[in-house]
């Protein structure tokens, strides 16, 4: 996921960050949304932060299409031991703090990119992964077709992955986007957009009124029904696309120029990988949340602070961590990488 740090430009490098942070934000507040429907307050207050948050998944993925990824060996062979150091690591300290692991454990810590046996553990590394094999034939592909032939078959994927997909929930195709099909989509879409130069107006605008449309539609029901539903947790959710599109393009328009945020994005991806560890929700972060709100949940203005200072925490810890163990399995992947370049793996599209 990291590219040459004399290409990176800063405004996207500070875009990677923001939605890192949106992300952990978002998994910190949907640990206890659904205990709070009764509290109207605090339930309305995290469930609009939650609708703005849902975005950081599905930009991620139109920041990969837009620029293009590239296949090179080193990145997946980094990643795998970035996940393997992480899924070992944290089982090993789990167990040294008294967790009785399944076989499940030992199974998800040994294969965490393959496995989801326990809570789909990593499921975006393991899509991701996957779009990394396919983008090489994707790139070709839109290279190859016209935009007519293009225009066609975009709007194909589109309507099977947020009309069948979204709308009748069609497991065989997209289901609720937590799938490659649906990283698929958003790829072509983003090289669809930078190829012919797709002009969007007003992008925060964008950003801004699909989420609350996200968030207007499930306070709607939810008050109506009385229990939780949120379409803006399904990944195809047109307008959780829309809103990606619109916060994409709100920090492409900016000129920074930074070498802290270069220097900071690259650790963005282990953040993901420890705070959503199915092991440290359910030994730190759970426990944490239910004390604060357990504490606070009557002052609901002073816990959602809270909850955000908590997020910057468990963010700026893990981006500590991560840099910790880049220095420590840089020189591992350089080795590896070293080893198999005779065999000249990488593929230049």
């Amino acid at each position: 996921m990291n590219t040459d740090t004399k290409t990176r430009s800063s405004n996207i490098e500070l875009l990677r960050l923001v939605l890192m942070l949106m992300i952990v934000m978002l998994h910190v507040f949907r640990l206890e949304l659904h205990n709070n429907i009764n509290n109207t307050g605090l339930y309305i207050s995290e469930l609009l932060l939650t609708s703005l948050f849902f975005v950081g998944v599905n930009c991620f993925v139109f920041i990969s299409g837009y620029f293009g990824v590239r296949f090179k060996s080193k990145t997946i062979i980094s990643l795998v031991i970035q996940a393997l150091f992480y899924s070992v690591g944290i089982l090993i300290i789990a167990i040294l703090l008294g967790y009785k692991p399944e076989i499940r454990d030992y199974v998800e810590a040994v294969f965490p990119i393959s496995s989801s046996l326990t809570y789909g553990t990593w499921w975006f590394l393991t899509a991701y992964i996957a779009l990394l094999f396919i983008a090489p034939l994707l790139n070709h592909s839109i290279e190859y077709f016209n935009k007519k032939q293009m225009t066609i078959i975009l709007a194909g994927m589109l309507f099977l992955n947020c009309f069948s997909g979204f709308i009748f929930n069609n497991t065989y195709i997209s289901g609720d986007g937590y799938s490659i099909y649906n990283f698929i989509t958003i790829y072509v879409l983003a090289r669809y957009i930078n190829k012919y130069q797709i002009l969007i107006k007003k992008p925060f605008l964008i950003y801004l009124a699909a989420s609350l449309l996200i968030f207007g539609v499930t306070l709607f029901f939810n008050m109506e029904m009385g229990k939780m539903i949120e379409p803006g947790n399904r990944y195809n959710n047109p307008f959780l696309i829309l809103a990606a599109i619109g916060l994409f393009f709100t920090f492409k328009n900016l000129k920074i120029s930074s070498n802290a945020i270069n220097t900071l994005a690259p650790l963005a991806f282990g953040v993901y990988l420890i705070h959503n560890h199915y092991l440290i929700r359910k030994i730190f972060l759970e426990e944490a949340i239910q004390n604060l709100t357990n504490l606070y949940r009557e002052n609901y203005i002073l816990l959602i602070g809270l909850l955000i200072l908590f997020s910057i925490a468990v963010f700026v810890i893990c981006l500590g961590i991560e840099k910790i163990r880049q220095l420590i399995c840089t020189p591992i992947v350089n080795i590896i990488e070293k080893k198999i370049s005779k065999y000249d793996l990488n593929i230049r599209s």
